[in-house]
């Protein structure tokens, strides 16, 4: 009964061990991987590290607004704010999600939101984005996981 019950527990042990590591490994899906593989083969090295969700923080005097970009391998661009206003009041909003187009042209982001166009240039610096790469008007992105 002793070595039945010691073979059981070890069995156990085992499946858990198991389990934990498909949970581990599977939990977090390869998600900028598979984007990656979406993008055309010969995408530049800087498109394909512009894909993902990256968020950019102000703060003006007590209100704080966090901006978002998300840049899809399919080409689509999505964006939107989130504002938060004063430490008393504690009002949030966001804006709507505006969606657009993206491409890359050497170290030119160019969206087309529909009503308007803008072409900006950028760079990569310490994980960061820098969009856009404009003395006196920088803004560093975050790259949101």
């Amino acid at each position: 009964m002793r070595i039945r019950i010691d073979s059981v527990l070890a069995q156990s042990k085992w499946l858990a061990l198991l389990a934990c590591g498909f949970v581990a490994f599977s939990a977090k899906a390869p998600a900028r991987e598979i984007t990656l593989f979406q993008l055309e083969a010969e995408a530049s090295d800087n498109a394909r590290a512009l894909v993902g969700h990256w968020r950019t923080t102000t703060v003006i005097y007590e209100s704080v607004k966090d901006e978002h970009l998300v840049f899809h391998a399919d080409g689509t661009v999505d964006n939107w704010l989130v504002t938060v206003s004063g430490p008393y009041e504690g009002r949030t909003s966001r804006t709507g999600t505006t969606t657009g187009h993206w491409i890359v042209e050497g170290k030119l982001l160019k969206i087309d939101w529909g009503d308007k166009q803008s072409s900006r240039p950028f760079f990569f610096h310490k994980g960061q984005l820098v969009l856009p790469n404009i003395p006196n008007n920088r803004k560093f992105w975050d790259r949101v996981e």
